[in-house]
């Protein structure tokens, strides 16, 4: 990576994000403040220096730098940049959990639930038709969410969706669905009774 792709946002974006003043961050990274100034400005940093700032962009590093460093920062702005790089550390930890590759095991148990999700997908279609076969008018709430799930069904066995997170997702949508469909389906049904009564 050459020195260009340190500029004066990327530099003043690493500090912020530590919520550091130019001087705090000045002293933690052993420059000056006059220089983190003029780069905030858009001086080029030399090589060294833009390495540094790089550098300063892993929360590790910064807390690497106010252990050794810390003392000559103001304590609150010590304890700030401390919680940042601790939430920046446990972000990068969550997202790499989400990230984890599933095993053969565990790709073959996702492509099971999509199928089971599939078929409570045409069920609910299902249903929805055959209440609707013979009535006069066809619902227009049963008819829209028909539609919804027609349109989102050929989606759920995606590869994309191989995952416990878009799973639930999607079960959860499909029970509201489901749920929706049998409250609407006994209210219609309960009118047309009393109606016919």
């Amino acid at each position: 990576m050459s020195t260009d792709a340190i500029n004066a946002e990327e530099v003043k974006r690493t500090r912020k994000r530590y919520g550091l003043s130019q001087k705090s961050f000045a002293s933690l990274l052993g420059l000056g403040e006059a220089t983190v100034v003029r780069y905030e400005k858009g001086a080029k940093p030399n090589k060294a220096n833009a390495n540094l700032i790089r550098a300063a962009q892993n929360p590790r590093f910064i807390l690497e730098c106010i252990e050794r460093d810390g003392d000559e920062i103001p304590y609150a702005q010590r304890k700030q940049a401390e919680s940042y790089a601790y939430e920046l550390i446990s972000l990068d930890s969550q997202t790499a959990v989400k990230q984890h590759t599933p095993d053969v095991n565990e790709l073959y148990e996702y492509a099971l639930q999509q199928e089971i999700l599939n078929e409570e997908a045409a069920n609910i279609i299902g249903a929805i038709i055959s209440f609707e076969v013979g009535r006069d008018e066809d619902d227009e709430p049963l008819q829209q969410m028909a539609s919804q799930i027609s349109i989102m069904k050929p989606s759920i066995v995606d590869e994309e969706n191989r995952s416990e997170q878009r799973l639930t997702q999607i079960r959860g949508y499909l029970k509201c669905a489901s749920e929706f469909v049998d409250r609407r389906i006994a209210s219609l049904s309960a009118e047309e009774s009393l109606a016919t009564a």
